[in-house]
């Protein structure tokens, strides 16, 4: 009882090499701690707090004690185990990345439950390599795998749009004789959805309902209409409707306002007005997106007056509206450059506590860039930048207040933000301007693209005289993917030095074939 206290309390302050020292002290008495894992609970909890690195050297230094101490508490300790489960469920993933180096050199076995858990964390953080990683680990180890692990992973990919590696997941899946299940049916299906693929997303749907033991729900019903809408095959989406009740399954505001959108993206107005009726009809109470759909059709039908009228209307329904139901309106006044009407309307959503998002600020400042208001584009930069810093503020400040790091980062200024600002100046000539912004750009962790190599272009054409003697060197700097030399700039490129300097340019970096 006294060594355990003892090492309760010395436990408690270890750092570094002494931990080891603590896993020889905890050897050498083991037969009097044989009913308590409490000490080593302790000491593993020290250990996943340290980094990488220091988990290497201590394992380089004390090798030997930490084999035996491995090895004599392999079966019967749990703390590792339990530690890691609590960093998976709480989606800690730096910590459960040091757990699984420390359950690696320990030789500490994971089940399958921990293995589930940390799949899912790293689907949720959308990391489908690392998830499927895992996976495989499992397979190599002997760890059991069950229809809970591969769903996991499967989600991964379609959080990712990734439906070809969800597709494999699920045909490896019934390989290892394990049946699938509705989630796996439903994320399968979502992630043809994201990539817009319907004919795989109804293969998929056939394969695993013909098997006689999963009874499709309205959920999997909502992603296949989804991927029909992403298809732009309209009358196989109302197709799948009419399938939906047809198995006595109530299509929901979801199923109605996907179609909603799918008409509003080909500004069909009289399609999106029969629809809402429907909803009202078969007792669906249309919500704020819903509404919005007929906004957005008007906006593609260049109804200007329509999509006023239409949002006023939603604006004074009383719904709750949300920075996205803004940005269609605020998009449309970026496009034909009416930057007074967005900033009133930009007002009005902060007026009603609605938070803008990056999206909103891009459009402000796409408004300004395209009536040549440089200034101004680039004082709603700043704008967005201090927005970003208040709601950090407020994270810190208040931990538990929840979704503040979340609205943080949807407010970080983003390479199209930076982009537009530039353009601006671009086309009045300023290119030390257009630099600065690119420079505090790269600064903030953001790079190129073929649009801000554009900008650059652009800014040294229309300056007064032309910074011809720039060009080569800018595109030496900065072009490291063919992406980035897209035909306008090809052709801005020869324009400025001339032709048979570029192909000079192309034969030193290698791009020749993009002249062609």
């Amino acid at each position: 009882n006294f060594m355990h206290g003892a090492m309760k309390s010395l436990c408690l302050h270890l750092k570094g090499d002494f931990v080891a020292a603590a896993f020889r002290l905890c050897a050498g008495f083991l037969p009097h701690l044989s009913n308590t894992a409490f000490p080593r609970g302790i000491l593993i909890q020290k250990i996943s707090q340290m980094s990488q690195n220091d988990v290497r050297g201590m394992r380089k230094r004390s090798q030997t004690s930490l084999d035996t101490v491995a090895a004599t508490y392999r079966c019967r300790d749990r703390a590792l185990v339990t530690q890691l489960r609590s960093d998976a469920r709480a989606g800690q993933l730096d910590a459960v990345y040091r757990g699984l180096e420390i359950a690696r050199s320990l030789g500490s076995p994971l089940d399958t439950m921990t293995c589930n858990l940390i799949i899912s964390a790293l689907a949720r953080a959308r990391l489908p390599d690392q998830a499927e990683l895992i996976l495989k680990e499992m397979l190599e180890k002997g760890i059991a795998v069950d229809t809970i692990t591969y769903n996991s992973a499967i989600d991964a990919w379609a959080k990712m749009g990734n439906a070809n590696a969800a597709l494999g997941l699920i045909d490896a899946m019934c390989n290892a004789n394990l049946e699938p299940d509705i989630a796996t049916l439903g994320a399968g299906i979502h992630a043809c959805a994201r990539a817009g693929d319907l004919h795989k997303a109804e293969a998929l749907f056939d394969k695993i309902v013909s098997r006689g033991l999963v009874i499709p729900d309205a959920v999997v019903y909502n992603s296949v209409i989804h991927a029909a809408c992403r298809a732009s095959d309209l009358q196989r989406a109302e197709q799948w409707l009419e399938g939906m009740k047809g198995r006595n399954l109530s299509p929901d505001v979801v199923t109605y306002t996907t179609l909603l959108h799918a008409y509003a993206r080909t500004g069909e107005k009289d399609s999106i007005l029969r629809g809402l009726h429907r909803m009202l009809e078969m007792g669906v109470e249309p919500n704020a997106n819903s509404y919005t759909a007929l906004v957005r059709a008007c906006v593609v039908d260049g109804d200007i007056h329509g999509a006023e009228v239409s949002f006023d209307l939603l604006h004074k329904s009383g719904l709750q509206l949300t920075a996205q139901n803004y940005n269609i309106l605020l998009k449309m006044y970026a496009v034909v450059g009416d930057a007074r009407r967005a900033e009133k309307w930009f007002r009005k959503m902060t007026e009603e506590g609605v938070s803008p998002d990056s999206f909103s600020f891009k459009h402000i400042i796409h408004a300004n860039s395209k009536i040549g208001d440089a200034p101004r584009s680039e004082w709603w930069l700043r704008q967005q930048a201090a927005w970003q810093r208040g709601h950090e503020h407020v994270a810190r400040s208040h931990r538990r207040v929840e979704g503040s790091h979340a609205t943080a980062r949807s407010l970080m200024p983003t390479r199209q933000c930076f982009t537009k600002a530039a353009q601006a100046y671009a086309k009045k000539g300023l290119w030390q301007d257009v630099e600065r912004l690119f420079a505090e750009m790269e600064g903030s962790g953001i790079f190129w693209d073929a649009f801000t190599l554009h900008a650059t272009l652009l800014a040294y054409s229309h300056a007064r005289p032309p910074q011809h003697h720039r060009v080569e060197d800018l595109i030496r700097k900065r072009y490291t993917r063919e992406e980035h030399l897209s035909a306008a700039n090809l052709k801005l490129v020869t324009k400025m030095i001339g032709p048979s300097r570029c192909l000079a340019l192309a034969s030193e970096l290698n791009f020749r074939h993009l002249l062609q």
